[in-house]
């Protein structure tokens, strides 16, 4: 008796003493026992349980629990029966799809297809010029030859219905040169850090949950602007170039059709020298709101030297910045002077990020003096006759100077990793970056717009120098791009006669 209690306990759980002395079967037991192997077994269990341990234990119940228990068993060695064979089967069949070739997977129907490259417009005027000119050799054919702008029109719509709208977007956003240095987020308006991305989160282990309380920083609101494009051309103005770039026996009108011509060499160099130039490292934000006519790149954002020359007042924002920080572009300054300085920059940089990898930031103007200044510093009577000499990498340390065109003309001097340094894009509000081409005279206008914001997501982890008294506003001027730096002499001012003409 004591095997089979010891057995029907294992399987369904041993009974318990009650207040009485007695073993008994709780109810979710004896449902077990019930399911599995009937009422007349629980009953029978349930009798044997109740006898006194010193009486002998009624026999007919004995021969019901033991009959049950055999029942289980065949039944259990005929499923483990039943398993063994499959198994056999399945390990014969492995064995001989191991021993065969595999076989080649069949063709596949392909439910969606891609969507249909564009096709130009073979009887547009535009088009039937340059059909003519590639088939005779010759550019004389286009000699005086006007456009049709309702043509044109109409196939910047074909153009831009063929789903090209998305691509040029993401180009536009991975083509200008300061982009490939920054971590894309996208937001709506803003953007703003949640958490450090250098902290410390280790400490000693304690039963109960203690926030890590030595991480301390401070989160920066970057702005994501909306930015819109007014662009105009006059297309027999481009017929000509438009005609030099596809006269290219490998392709055909309808590889290079004239309005990815004008998207792709006319607008949108246009878009990045404004984002590169004006918008990056230059730009002050101005609400235009009530007055657009006056609003431009320049003043379409905050750009990276904007932020610091600005917080270098306010402190809102917590960034390092060097003590006593020198012009590099000064004449004060020898060049080998701003290679000490750079040096002693990268030197003191805070402990937790000298192991890192990063950029040093600069114009393109500081980064010159410091190649130059290098190669007097280090080169002279060494014996080294490579006008390359020394590299962008800071001596001894984890540093590289960059120069990015976005800082052109500036003093500054700023390293963050690369996480920090954030460019904020929106793909859901304006995914159109051409929206609408409208025709008036000889004139298509294209209309667009892109949303974009720069800046840092933590201020402590930007180290900076920033010149007292620098305003980036004063090395642009976004009314004449080309303005000299006072060191040029325009021609036609030899002239000594006051009323001659130069």
């Amino acid at each position: 008796m004591k095997h089979i209690t010891s057995f029907i306990g294992k399987v369904f759980g041993a009974p318990t003493a009650g207040a009485d002395g007695k073993l008994a079967l709780s109810e979710e037991q004896c449902a077990k026992i019930r399911e599995t192997l009937g009422e007349e077994v629980l009953a029978a269990y349930q009798s044997t349980l109740a006898e006194e341990p010193e009486k002998e234990v009624d026999k007919e119940a004995l021969e019901v629990i033991l009959g049950a228990i055999d029942i289980d068993r065949d039944e259990l060695k005929k499923t483990a029966t039943d398993a063994l064979e499959k198994v056999a089967t399945l390990e014969a069949r492995i064995e001989k799809l191991q021993k065969s070739p595999e076989s080649m997977p069949g063709a596949t129907q392909v439910t969606s297809a891609p969507a249909p490259a564009f096709k130009a417009n073979r009887t547009a005027r535009h088009n039937a010029v340059v059909l003519a000119a590639m088939e005779d050799h010759s550019m004389l054919s286009a000699a005086d030859a006007t456009m049709d702008i309702a043509e044109l029109n109409s196939e910047f719509g074909a153009y831009l219905s063929q789903g090209n709208n998305i691509p040029i977007l993401r180009s536009l956003y991975n083509s200008f040169e300061s982009s490939k240095y920054m971590t894309k987020k996208l937001c709506v308006t803003e953007y703003r850090a949640v958490q450090a991305h250098i902290t410390s989160v280790v400490k000693q282990f304690v039963p109960s949950w203690s926030k890590q309380g030595n991480s301390k920083f401070t989160p920066i609101t970057i702005k994501n602007r909306h930015h819109k494009v007014n662009f105009s051309i006059i297309p027999a103005e481009v017929l000509g170039g438009w005609l030099m770039h596809l006269y290219d026996e490998r392709k055909t009108i309808d590889e290079m059709p004239i309005t990815k011509y004008i998207v792709d060499t006319i607008l949108f160099p246009s878009i990045l020298n404004d984002i590169e130039m004006f918008m990056v490292g230059k730009g002050k934000f101005v609400d235009h709101t009530t007055d657009p006519q006056n609003s431009n790149a320049l003043n379409s954002m905050d750009g990276l030297e904007t932020i610091l020359v600005s917080d270098k007042t306010s402190g809102d924002y917590k960034i390092n910045f060097y003590p006593d920080a020198k012009n590099l572009l000064s004449a004060d300054m020898t060049d080998e002077a701003v290679v000490d300085y750079i040096d002693d920059f990268a030197s003191n940089i805070s402990g937790v990020y000298q192991a890192q990898r990063m950029n040093v930031f600069c114009s393109q103007s500081v980064l010159r003096r410091y190649e130059r200044g290098y190669k007097k510093k280090w080169a002279t009577g060494s014996g080294v006759a490579d006008p390359k000499f020394g590299t962008r990498q800071i001596d001894f340390s984890n540093l590289t100077l960059v120069g990015l065109p976005a800082l052109h003309g500036s003093p500054i001097l700023f390293t963050t990793p690369k996480e920090n340094l954030v460019m904020t894009v929106n793909f859901n509000e304006a995914p159109n970056i051409i929206k609408d081409v409208q025709k008036v005279d000889y004139e298509v206008k294209l209309f667009g717009e892109f949303w974009l914001g720069v800046g840092f997501a933590i201020g402590e982890a930007v180290f900076a120098s920033v010149p007292d008294g620098y305003d980036p506003a004063t090395t642009v001027d976004i009314t004449d791009p080309l303005a000299d730096s006072g060191k040029w002499v325009k021609g036609g001012t030899a002239s000594t006669d006051a009323g001659e003409s130069a």
